[in-house]
């Protein structure tokens, strides 16, 4: 599915009007969480990025930490890739989708997904706290 006919359909299913993409991306607002939809056209895929936080200066390294551990396998991301902003330095999820497989349905769950990893890292972010023993609390 085309990258547009893909968010029209999209929208649509979430009772929206038609959406335009600008410069190839779209950004929607799912409970109170921007989510951007990027067209990656060199790998024919449609890119969701959300952006969780910044983290607080003295606990960016056990952070760093905590989300390779949840990367491991996408355990505790939901599908998703948990990564850090080098210019900006805030903590992301991004789920890639193949545009060949997706359409309205897929994309929906997806949104799902990486809204709930979202709320769930945020809050980890936030308190700075990610250690170990933390690691059950960050299954979602």
């Amino acid at each position: 599915m085309e990258f547009n006919e893909l968010m029209n359909a999209f929208a649509a299913k979430c009772g929206l009007a038609g959406v335009e993409a600008e410069d190839g991306c779209v950004v929607l607002e799912f409970n109170d969480i921007p989510v951007a939809f990027m067209e990656n056209d060199a790998f024919e895929s449609l890119v969701l990025r959300a952006v969780i936080g910044a983290p607080p200066p003295e606990a960016d390294g056990s952070l760093a930490k905590a989300m390779l551990r949840a990367n491991h396998a996408l355990c505790n991301a939901c599908g998703a890739t948990l990564c850090q902003d080098p210019e900006t330095k805030e903590y992301a999820a991004v789920l890639t989708i193949p545009l060949s497989t997706a359409d309205a349905e897929l994309l929906a769950k997806a949104v799902g997904n990486i809204v709930k990893t979202v709320n769930t890292w945020q809050g980890v972010v936030a308190s700075g706290t990610a250690d170990q023993s933390a690691d059950s609390r960050l299954y979602v």
